[in-house]
Parts: C-alpha cells; sequence; structure tokens
C-alpha cells in the first residue's frame, strides 16, 4: 500500500483537520509527549513518528507516507477516551461496534503472516519482537502469542500455531475490544495492512549477524 493520490488526498484533508485539534491536549489523552518544537512524538512500528499541524514525520525528519500520515493524523484527531480491556476479537468482530457496516476481513492478513511462518518461524518471530511485540503466552491448543502495540493504547494480540505432521502454521490477528475508540475502523483497516506489511518486509529481509 503505497501513496496512491487517494491517500494523499486524504492526508491533505487531515492535515486542514489537524489545525483545529489542541495537540498538546489530544497528546495528553493518548499518553503521549510532545519535543520542545510542540510535535507529538508517536511511536509506531518499532520507530518514533512526529506530528504537528504541518505534516507527520519520521525519524529522519522526512514527511512520512501518505498512508502513514493518514493513520498517524486520523489516531491524533480521534483523541481516543477509555482503556484497553486486553480482551482481543478478530477484526470482522469490531463492525459490530461501528455504524457503517463495513464488512472488512482480516483473512488475507493472516495468510500473508502464515506464509512467513511456514517459510521462516524463527524469523517471523524476530519480526514480531523487532516490531515492539512481548511474548503473551501460550494459549489453547498450543498456541503461542504475542502481544503488539500498533499504536499507544492499541494494542494486538499475534497467535502462532506452529506447523506439525498433520497442519501447517496458522497465524491469527485479533484486536482489542476498544480499537474502535481510538481510530476509526477504515484507518485501523490501513494499520492493520500496514502492520502486516512491515512483518512481511522484516521477514524476507536477511537477518542482520553481530
Amino acid at each position: 500500500m503505497g501513496n496512491t493520490g487517494g491517500y494523499k488526498n486524504i492526508y491533505m484533508n487531515l492535515l486542514e483537520d489537524l489545525k483545529s485539534i489542541n495537540l498538546s491536549r489530544a497528546a495528553q489523552t493518548l499518553g503521549l509527549s510532545c519535543n520542545q518544537s510542540g510535535q507529538i512524538e508517536i511511536p509506531f512500528l518499532g520507530g518514533t513518528y512526529f506530528l504537528d499541524a504541518d505534516g507527520v514525520y519520521n525519524g529522519e525528519g522526512q514527511e512520512a507516507s501518505s498512508v502513514a500520515g493518514s493513520v498517524l493524523a486520523g489516531y491524533v484527531i480521534t483523541q481516543g477516551y477509555g482503556e484497553p480491556t486486553h480482551r482481543f476479537v478478530p477484526m470482522d468482530k469490531l463492525t459490530d461496534l461501528v455504524s457503517s457496516g463495513n464488512n472488512y476481513s482480516a483473512n488475507s492478513l493472516e495468510a500473508g503472516l502464515a506464509k512467513c511462518a511456514r517459510k521462516d518461524p524463527t524469523r517471523f518471530k524476530e519480526a514480531i519482537e523487532q516490531l515492539g511485540g512481548e511474548p503473551g503466552g501460550e494459549v489453547g491448543s498450543g498456541g503461542k502469542s504475542w502481544i503488539v502495540y500498533l499504536l499507544p493504547k492499541m494494542p494486538a494480540q499475534l497467535i502462532l500455531y506452529e506447523a506439525d505432521d498433520e497442519f501447517p502454521a496458522i497465524v491469527h490477528l485479533l484486536f482489542d475490544l476498544t480499537s474502535v475508540n481510538f481510530l476509526e475502523f477504515e484507518f485501523l483497516a490501513v494499520l492493520a495492512t500496514v502492520f502486516v506489511q512491515e512483518i512481511v518486509r522484516i521477514c524476507i529481509s536477511p537477518a542482520q549477524t553481530a
């Protein structure tokens, strides 16, 4: 998912909306910090992004892609409320909590994750940890889980059932019940896609050696 014209327009519209947001108050609500320049610092995909009324920037000071910028701007504009429950459900179940009726399915995302897990289970686990995943313990039927904060106050759960003699590897990607309190469903779907793409990118990249 790249810098499409559609997301460029969405991003530009969101930047206009940001101008009416009290960034300091939004940061406080989301539990984020502001730097000396007044930019909100947002942990995202293993790095830190910076947001102000003029745009969203990566750690090198370069403007973020329209896709990442749209997700992060939408997150700040929404401002969110409440705290995560750490009760996780498939993304499809979150549509019951929003009025859009969006029938987005995460099946294709889970299939991409499972492909990585089948090809190189060790590298797959390394990718999760590189993006901030923390072991979440075992789940039913021998699965292993990780908790990953896609954004502050927005944890997700990855569950891996490793391949055996009878079945291939299976991966489930689940979302905290409160996710739609912090990000509109459409942007949540984009966030999930970006997250999965980043795991795939790490999995196919050469492993770094000491």
